[in-house]
């Protein structure tokens, strides 16, 4: 019995899927949500380190995912989760769970500007090791935390900009030259925390899709019943 199997029999519940819609309204992505597990589960975690925690919590999420992989390839909708760099850790070094993640064509492992040492891009061993197995997504850019150097060796399929630094800078003259150097160095660009259809209409052509609480969510188990197509 595969680590998938052994999974299934587990109460998992509140991991919600969030849409990234693209300009047309057509859902590209979902972006997961860390939920619960049942309280027995949790109370049996709770003596352990932090990275067992997070393990189990990593474990859980690729379980659900892989039962819905056939929703996610049929649809051509990808699949982004957070990890941290104990995540990372995990998948590199943990053959298993890694098979689980890797087997999946639609999946997408996004970091933060927090990840250690980002700006070391490929020398960063943890990073290289990661953009070696899988299609990694750069979360919050702008938030504070790195500069565009950590962009510059192009290991994110996708870039996306934290919401207060899309406001703040959005509607001046330095905007276009800051997606044009963004979009050097990946494939698309994503604008977190939306808050409204309006401002979505005002987002620079060159952004391909959004992410907010204004496209409603759903538990990942549900995903059928996603609306793959909302009204901008």
């Amino acid at each position: 019995m595969n680590l998938s199997e052994v999974l299934k029999g587990k109460v998992i519940s509140g991991i919600e899927a969030e849409p990234i819609v693209d300009r047309a309204g057509n859902v590209l992505a979902v972006k997961i949500r860390s939920g619960s597990v049942s309280p027995g589960w949790f109370f049996r975690q709770a003596g352990r380190p932090a990275k067992a925690q997070k393990k189990k919590m990593l474990e859980n999420q690729l379980s659900l995912i892989d039962q819905k992989a056939a929703y996610f390839l049929k649809n051509n909708i990808l699949c982004s989760i957070n990890i941290d760099f104990d995540m990372a850790a995990i998948l590199i070094q943990e053959e298993e769970i890694a098979e689980l993640a890797r087997s999946k064509p639609f999946l997408r492992l996004e970091i933060s500007e927090s990840f250690p040492n980002l700006s070391d891009g490929r020398s960063n061993r943890v990073l290289q090791g990661l953009a070696d197995e899988y299609r990694l997504w750069l979360g919050d850019l702008g938030a504070g935390e790195c500069s565009l150097r950590a962009l510059q060796e192009n290991l994110y399929d996708a870039v996306k900009i934290d919401n207060n630094f899309f406001k703040i800078y959005s509607k001046s003259g330095i905007w276009p030259v800051i997606i044009k150097n963004i979009m050097r160095y990946c494939n698309f660009i994503i604008i977190e925390g939306v808050e409204s259809t309006e401002q979505c209409h005002a987002i620079e052509k060159d952004i391909k899709a959004v992410q907010g609480r204004c496209f409603k969510s759903v538990r990942l188990e549900n995903i059928e019943h996603l609306n793959k197509k909302f009204i901008l």
